[in-house]
């Protein structure tokens, strides 16, 4: 699996420890990365991503002038549908299921970026009054066709669990692995042979800490997923639309 043009770094068999050029997003890829290479990426995060950091590649003013209709390197009409994030199309329309956070929901804005790549389902959860919220999700939604999971926070610990079930990729932003402010059951779900997670953590979220996340990850390489860890050092546990809208992309486009 190549990295994208969004890539910072790859820390791998073909790449070890922070440069100095590093940037503000620092992409991981836990299947290859090596014991050592595991244990001072925690370091880093217990020291809250201190890395120096600089503008991403791609700037919101040319990501506003992309057109999906524009010709192709062949002069032949991109045949790719509207909803192509980032020039990498999208050929079919699929089912999302997102799950929002303790005390938030997902925005019309994030929903709009979601419904370019097709149906999303994005039920409202009380968290606070429901211990069962994620069995109630399970059950709700278990016969329909779910393609992708993704949550946020206390949404990312149900999507995290519900991914297991639904045996599909997972995307989760600064997901609540580790502590929660309120009770929730864990229902016991199968655990799946193979899978995709992405996991996006802000170096500055003061709500989840990414150094506990890090640690539950490590523990978690034995059940078998191909997790890809996108650290964002000047991220706090609030998601922005623009780095929403960049990582729904790439893991979207992603071969599994």
């Amino acid at each position: 699996m190549g990295s994208s043009p969004f890539d910072t770094m790859l820390l791998g068999s073909h790449h070890s420890g922070f440069s100095e050029q590093s940037q503000s997003a620092v992409f991981i890829d836990f299947e290859e990365a090596q014991n050592d290479e595991i244990s001072h990426l925690i370091e880093v995060a217990d020291s809250r991503l201190e890395v120096k950091s600089r503008k991403r590649k791609t700037t919101n003013s040319k990501r506003k002038t992309e057109n999906p209709k524009q010709k192709t390197e062949n002069n032949k009409p991109n045949t790719a549908k509207s909803f192509c994030t980032f020039n990498y199309p999208i050929t079919y329309l699929m089912t999302i299921l997102y799950l929002h956070g303790l005390e938030s929901k997902l925005s019309t804005a994030k929903k709009a970026v979601l419904e370019q790549y097709g149906t999303v389902l994005a039920p409202d959860l009380d968290y606070h009054h429901n211990p069962d919220a994620v069995q109630q999700v399970y059950e709700t939604y278990k016969g329909q066709p779910i393609d992708y999971v993704m949550g946020s926070s206390m949404g990312g610990f149900a999507a995290f669990h519900l991914c297991r079930a639904f045996d599909k990729p997972v995307l989760l932003f600064n997901p609540a692995l580790v502590k929660r402010s309120v009770p929730q059951n864990i229902p016991t779900f199968k655990t799946p042979t193979s899978g995709f997670g992405q996991v996006v953590l802000g170096g500055n979220d003061t709500v989840v800490d990414p150094a506990d996340t890090l640690r539950f990850l490590v523990d978690q390489l034995k059940a078998g997923f191909d997790y890809h860890l996108h650290l964002r050092a000047e991220m706090g546990h609030r998601t922005p639309l623009d780095v929403f809208e960049e990582e729904v992309g790439l893991f979207l486009t992603r071969k599994y």
